[in-house]
């Protein structure tokens, strides 16, 4: 069965964004690199490694392939560490739709070339593809959205319709998510608040 909504990278940001998505009821397909915390997250509902205690809603589909996680989705959220994003989305260039959206969850910039994850996606799907792109930011911990505790973040894109479709995709009551244009000032805050 497929899902409207795609996330690649189960790590704690990743999880909590699929899960409060997926609480919303959208189908959610979330992609788990390893193998061990894969079977541990299909046998348990939860990712005990980055969000214990926390119970991963039925609407949640956990998956090994990348292909699946990102083919016919109108949304694709990265949450892959900066320093893979550039091998993992490579991988997933042939699946990805000419019109998915992709929230780029990741803070940081590339190692070695020092590329926003902007200029990087650019790099990957080509300049006609950056309408198409957004950047999540904001003083969170995946923890407290796991808990559903109230949380504040921007959606940044070029395209204003594309960050207000993504902040109607994300929004739930305790998760506030605001719009902006300034996708090169929301992707420094989050470098800046990683450091």
């Amino acid at each position: 069965m497929s899902s409207d909504i795609g996330v690649v990278g189960a790590g704690g940001w990743g999880t909590a964004l699929a899960k409060i998505v997926a609480d919303k009821g959208e189908r959610v397909t979330l992609w788990c690199h390893g193998a061990d915390s894969f079977r541990q997250m299909v046998e348990t509902r939860e990712n005990r490694a980055y969000l214990a205690g926390i119970s991963l809603p039925a609407e949640l589909t956990v998956t090994q392939s990348l292909g699946e996680t990102v083919s016919n989705k109108r949304l694709v959220i990265c949450a892959v560490p900066s320093h893979v994003v550039r091998e993992v989305f490579s991988r997933a260039m042939d699946d990805l739709a000419q019109t998915t959206m992709i929230l780029c969850g990741t803070k940081g910039l590339e190692e070695g070339s020092l590329k926003t994850m902007g200029e990087l996606f650019v790099d990957l799907l080509g300049a006609g593809r950056k309408k198409n792109l957004a950047f999540l930011s904001g003083p969170t911990f995946a923890l407290e959205v796991a808990r559903m505790l109230p949380a504040a973040v921007t959606v940044a894109a070029a395209d204003e319709s594309v960050a207000k479709s993504i902040q109607q995709i994300l929004s739930t009551q305790n998760f506030r998510v605001y719009t902006s244009t300034d996708v090169i000032g929301v992707q420094i805050g989050g470098v800046v608040k990683n450091v």
